[in-house]
């Protein structure tokens, strides 16, 4: 699926290993991941320095 427009999503998951796998499985679908971070603080970083 391809999109126009990237969408960011904000993954936020103290698995790592599913933290991964979801990251994976959103990429597959053409969205564009920011994370993963272990805690809303931690993704909430990421996601203001992949700006």
């Amino acid at each position: 699926m391809e999109f126009l427009i990237k969408i960011r999503v904000l993954l936020v998951e103290d698995e790592a290993l599913i933290a991964l796998d979801i990251a994976q499985q959103l990429t597959d679908y053409g969205f564009e991941v920011v994370g993963p971070g272990s805690t809303v603080s931690r993704a909430l970083t990421r996601q203001a320095n992949a700006h």
